[in-house]
């Protein structure tokens, strides 16, 4: 058996071995790279390098049976707060509450909303970066497959830039950076402060306080999960209504205040890339507004530059 098909625009300028891997990805990597070697894999009729970027438009050849036909992905049409869409980029305000991925097929999500905005069917709409499901605000997602490699890069070479507001308790400091390696324990799904862990950087500038609760500007300069949640908290400041990291000494006065989720919000993301396939947004500054809830409490705490 043998299968044959031609490259998307989606897939231009991909690797070959790349492109293979993720429509065959449980065939093992051993096995495809001894294709390669006997020849058996080619391209446009020859035979293919496994490092060849390929073109749109080009015919690859596989000595294995057409892969299995993905299942659909049912496509909810509840509307996403959409802060810009084009044919690559779709740039989005996400509600608290709502996961970024489902956990379980069909589960409502950020990912499932956002096939019926996909400009090709054929390639829907891609993740580039997640939000915890109680935090809200900006997130971008991919289009087609050539924004979608050039958004990666972005976030892996920290090029996206992605600032946050966070109600925390107690006087946060003026300003600060957090710099604690962090580590994951995915049993408990908990990350912790540890010195075996990943490499972790927060910056932090206070911009209201009572005394008793500040609102703060933070910034990270590494994607670890939970970043803010653990590194406000590991100072001293933890997130009003974390249940999870929080300081449940302070939970009558986040009952008093209304609270029912972390008060953490997305709320600015600038994308700088030199890929022509992003230069309509590179640069662009996104901003996401201050989810209602939270709007709410900074209101009551006299916080209202923001609220």
């Amino acid at each position: 058996m043998s299968y044959q098909f031609e490259v998307t625009r989606h897939d231009d300028g991909r690797r070959l071995d790349a492109l293979l891997r993720s429509i065959y990805p449980a065939l093992p990597l051993g096995a495809m790279m001894k294709f390669f070697r006997k020849g058996s894999v080619r391209l446009d009729g020859a035979r293919a390098d496994f490092r060849t970027k390929v073109a749109a438009g080009q015919m690859v050849f596989v000595p294995w049976e057409a892969p299995d036909a993905q299942p659909e992905v049912q496509v909810r049409h509840r509307p996403l707060d959409v802060l810009y869409r084009s044919d690559s980029v779709l740039v989005i305000n996400k509600p608290a509450g709502l996961l970024s991925q489902p956990d379980t097929k069909g589960e409502d999500s950020v990912a499932t909303r956002a096939l019926g905005y996909a400009s090709d069917p054929a390639f829907g709409a891609q993740l580039v970066h997640r939000l915890d499901r109680n935090t809200s605000g900006v997130m971008i997602l991919a289009l087609d497959g050539q924004a979608l490699r050039s958004l990666m890069v972005c976030f892996k070479e920290r090029t996206a830039n992605k600032t946050y507001l966070a109600l925390v308790s107690g006087q946060l400091p003026p300003s600060g950076q957090i710099d604690a390696p962090l580590l994951k324990d995915p049993d408990k799904k908990l990350v912790r402060v540890a010195s075996n862990g990943e490499r972790a950087v927060t910056r932090f500038r206070r911009l209201a306080t009572d005394g008793q609760f500040s609102l703060a500007e933070v910034e990270i300069l590494t994607g670890r999960t939970h970043q803010i949640r653990v590194h406000m908290n590991h100072i001293g400041h933890p997130i009003l209504g974390d249940a999870k990291y929080g300081d449940f000494s302070a939970k009558p006065q986040v009952r008093r205040l209304g609270i029912r989720r972390p008060m953490l919000h997305a709320t600015c993301l600038v994308v700088n890339s030199p890929d022509d396939c992003l230069k309509e947004i590179s640069g662009r500054r996104f901003d996401a507004p201050l989810a209602a809830d939270m709007a709410s409490v900074c209101q009551k705490l006299g916080f209202e530059i923001y609220s």
